[in-house]
């Protein structure tokens, strides 16, 4: 896999650095790939550090949009096979770095942006076992309530003799024909999955500032002044500090707040600090969030001693005062 050539030096929502683990590997002239191709991710060359630095702007990770939207009828064949399809066309003449950590998706869903890493066509030429990676991916993150046949036909994808992407893009489109037949003269071309409303980071932690060199070779990165908490969670004997202006819930290891019971979502809810106010919002779990036993279906404000649940796991909101000592 490409991430054998690579370290990631540094990475937040907004911004990644990348670093090859030898040097002999770099080929200067991907860059100008990057630079003609709006499917990628312009890199830039830092010689002295010999760091490659990725500015994704308003670009969503993957994992974010899969967290946010449950894909509905043919939503999700038309998302995959976009997304799929881009790629495929993206590493034709340079080496994308084909995993889901690398991909990223625009605030509304219809574009995508990869990361290419500048390194000679021997490195690139042994990307393998790419399909190894996204099937179990996307049958964990890939949310629907109408078509489950796609999982299904990605789990026995994952059977066959002859994986690659282009056969996997294949497939899905034969899948979708099958179960959402359209007659030739109607079926639309070049079809583009868009949502309604535009989605957003869910992880954005404290604001991190750029990692310099010195930091860097001493192993040390500033994540920004501790900050007092003004609210936190109580709930399984454990005090949640709610530090951020988003505090993710869920199961995954990205969550600030990781409940491990398995009715809770990979990405179950999340906690905003809004002008020193607090809320709770629902992201599409399978269990739902519960505001003193009132379903959240929109932003909720928290008050203190609100009861929350989270499917089964139970808590209870803290505002603490700011006279008071933490």
């Amino acid at each position: 896999m490409m991430k054998d050539w690579i370290d990631i030096v540094y990475s937040s929502p907004q911004m990644m650095k990348l670093k090859l683990k030898d040097q002999t590997w770099l080929d200067m002239g991907v860059f100008h790939k990057m630079e003609v191709d709006q499917n990628c991710i312009t890199g830039l060359w830092e010689a002295e550090s010999q760091i490659i630095t990725y500015r994704m702007d308003d670009f969503l990770r993957l994992d974010d949009v899969f967290a946010q939207h449950v894909f509905e009828e043919q939503e999700g064949y038309i998302f995959l096979h976009h997304l799929f399809e881009d790629m495929i066309n993206a590493n034709r003449n340079k080496p994308v770095i084909m995993e889901p950590d690398f991909v990223f998706v625009s605030p509304y869903g219809d574009a995508f942006r990869y990361i290419v890493a500048p390194v000679g066509v021997e490195q690139w030429m042994q990307q393998k076992d790419i399909c190894n990676v996204w099937i179990p991916y996307l049958c964990e993150h890939l949310q629907t309530t109408t078509s489950f046949e796609i999982i299904g036909f990605l789990m026995k994808f994952s059977q066959s003799k002859e994986m690659s992407l282009t056969n996997l893009v294949m497939g899905l489109d034969a899948i979708r024909h099958k179960y959402y037949p359209t007659r030739f003269f109607r079926r639309k071309k070049h079809q583009i999955f868009k949502v309604a409303e535009p989605m957003h980071i869910l992880y954005t932690a404290k604001k991190e500032p750029e990692v310099t060199l010195d930091l860097m070779d001493n192993q040390t990165h500033i994540l920004g002044q501790p900050n007092h908490p003004m609210a936190y969670l109580s709930m399984n004997d454990q005090r949640y500090d709610l530090l951020h202006e988003v505090n993710l819930v869920g199961r995954s290891m990205a969550c600030d707040i990781r409940l491990t019971d398995v009715e809770v979502s990979m990405k179950h809810a999340k906690i905003l600090r809004q002008n020193d106010r607090f809320y709770i919002m629902d992201l599409k779990s399978s269990n739902g969030t519960f505001l003193n036993d009132k379903r959240v279906q929109r932003k909720m404000r928290l008050k203190d001693g609100m009861i929350l649940r989270f499917a089964s796991q139970v808590g209870v909101f803290h505002e603490v005062s700011m006279d008071s000592s933490v």
